[in-house]
Parts: structure tokens; sequence; C-alpha cells
């Protein structure tokens, strides 16, 4: 069977309704003190979520206009490097959303191993390759602070999707399946 990534008007409402939690979820965060510019951040489940649910072209934008947008109200500058790796986590993610089967309710255990597999590989990726590296060697970044914030950025990442997106995929199923079944028994 071959899959569509398509972009239409449920993808747009989905990417204007993402962006805005995402960079609205960014004052939600606890810091890493140890580490500079690094915290626990539960966007990061949204976009994983939203990614899952709607594909790697919502994913991409949100997760790129989500921190761009984020950098520029809440921080001191642009970080280019780290707006393009949450671009492609969005879009990694969201690559496999047919495989999630979330909206037909049929999200189940060995479909949420298969998405944690996913959102590691793309974790690993976009903070122990992309965002350290374009940081270092595009935008003169120290190379050990930007190493080392990418490595604990995964860490973490991966455990907020792991815990957090996944309970939230398994509730929007169990829903979908609940609200399908209910239409089924009506006709």
């Amino acid at each position: 069977m071959k899959y569509k990534f398509k972009f239409g008007y449920r993808e747009l409402v989905a990417s204007i309704l993402g962006i805005t939690l995402f960079f609205g979820l960014t004052t939600f965060r606890v810091p890493f003190e140890i580490i500079p510019a690094t915290a626990i951040q539960v966007r990061y489940a949204l976009l994983a979520v939203l990614s899952a649910i709607y594909g790697p072209i919502v994913g991409f934008v949100i997760g790129f206009f989500g921190h761009m947008i984020a950098d520029l109200l809440f921080y001191d500058k642009l970080y280019m490097a780290w707006v393009i790796a949450d671009g492609v986590l969005g879009l990694g993610i969201g690559w496999f959303y047919h495989r999630y089967d979330v909206l037909e309710g049929e999200f189940n255990i060995k479909k949420a191993g298969f998405f944690n597999v996913v959102q590691l590989m793309f974790n690993a990726l976009s903070w122990i390759v992309i965002a350290p590296t374009l940081d270092a060697l595009v935008f003169g970044e120290e190379v050990l602070r930007t190493y080392t914030q990418g490595f604990f950025a995964f860490i973490v990442d991966i455990l907020t999707i792991g815990i957090l997106g996944t309970a939230i995929l398994f509730a929007v199923s169990s829903l979908k399946k609940s609200w399908l079944a209910m239409e089924n028994k009506e006709d």
C-alpha cells in the first residue's frame, strides 16, 4: 500500500494549533542547572503525538516553526541549529505515522514499541548529530558544550516522549476506538 503525505485543511489546522501549543509549552520546563540551556520540556511529547497522528509534514512544520517562534519570543537569539533539529525530529517521527494507527484506535504495545524505536532514532539524529554539529561547524559554538547539551537533550527527550507521549497516544487511540465503536453501534 502506498501512503501519501498530504497537507490539507485538517493538517493546516493541526499545524497552526501545534505551533501555538509548542511555543506556548516552552514556558513549562524543568531546567538542569548543571547543563546550561537544557531542560525537561513537555513540548516534545506534544510534537511527537501530533507527528504520529498527522504525519511528517505537520511534524516538521510544528517542530521547525514552533521552535523558531519560541526562540524569538522567549530567548535572546534564534538557535537555528536546534530549530532545524526540531523540524527533523517531527519529520522523522511523523514519517511512520501510518504504522502507528492512532486514529484507527489500533495503537497497541507492539506499535508503541515501534514508535519508541523511531523516536529514539530521530532524537539521536536530532540532538547528538544535527544540533551540536551545526552549532559547532556553522554557528561557531563551543564544541564540548554543544555536544554535552545535545546528549542531555537526547536523554531527556526520549524519556519525555517515551513516557508522556506514549501515554497520550494510548489515550487518544483508546478514545478514538470507543468513539468508532459507538458510531458502529448506532448504524
